[in-house]
C-alpha cells in the first residue's frame, strides 16, 4: 500500500494525494507509485484536462481550420455531411473515450448506406487529427480502423441483352 503526495492542483489549489493498495511486495508498490507520479507529470491533473465532446472539437476545427480555407459551396456540402452522418454517429461522446471499435462499426454502417462513405471517413478523421494536434487526445482511433471495401453484387436482370443459340438461329432464318 502507498499514500503519495502528487502535487497541488492548479485549478482547485488543493493538495492531491493518491492511495493504492493490494500489492504483494513493497517493490511492486514502489513501481506502481512511480508510474502513477510519472502519469501525473505527463498528463497533468484531471481538472486540467477539459472534457471535450466530439461536437465541441468539430466546432473548433470548423472555425479555426476549415471555414476560411474552402469555398462556400464546399463548406456547405461539408456541413451537410457532418450534420447528416458524422454528428449523429458521435453526438455528445467524449472524444477521449472513443475507441477504434466504435469508429469501425460506424464506418461499416456508412459503407452500407452511402456511396461516398470514404469521404465521410476522411472528414471524421480530420476532426480526430485536429484533436491530436491540439493535445486533446493521445491517439487517433481512426488510424486503427480498416476501410471496408464495398462488395458489388451482380444481379441477373429480367431482360437479357443477348440471344440464346436457338433464338439466334431463329432470328437468322427470318432475316435471310
Amino acid at each position: 500500500m502507498f499514500h503519495s503526495y502528487i502535487g497541488i492542483d492548479p485549478v482547485t489549489d488543493k493538495e492531491v494525494y493518491r492511495k493504492r493498495r493490494g500489492f504483494k511486495t513493497k517493490k511492486q508498490a514502489e513501481i506502481a507509485e512511480a508510474r502513477l507520479i510519472n502519469e501525473f507529470n505527463k498528463n497533468g491533473f484531471p481538472s486540467e484536462r477539459k472534457r471535450s465532446t466530439f461536437n465541441e472539437v468539430y466546432e473548433l476545427w470548423l472555425e479555426s481550420e476549415y471555414m476560411d480555407n474552402v469555398q462556400e459551396s464546399t463548406l456547405n456540402k461539408t456541413i451537410c455531411d457532418f450534420k447528416n452522418h458524422i454528428i449523429p454517429s458521435f453526438d455528445g461522446m467524449n472524444i477521449r473515450e472513443m475507441k477504434p471499435e466504435h469508429c469501425q462499426s460506424e464506418l461499416n454502417k456508412w459503407r452500407d448506406k452511402l456511396v461516398n462513405y470514404r469521404r465521410i471517413k476522411y472528414y471524421a478523421n480530420r476532426i480526430f487529427d485536429y484533436a491530436l494536434r491540439m493535445h486533446i487526445i493521445d491517439s487517433n482511433p481512426f488510424d486503427k480502423v480498416t476501410v471496408p471495401k464495398r462488395i458489388e453484387t451482380i444481379e441477373e436482370s429480367e431482360f437479357e441483352n443477348f440471344y440464346t443459340k436457338e433464338e439466334l438461329n431463329e432470328f437468322l432464318v427470318y432475316v435471310k
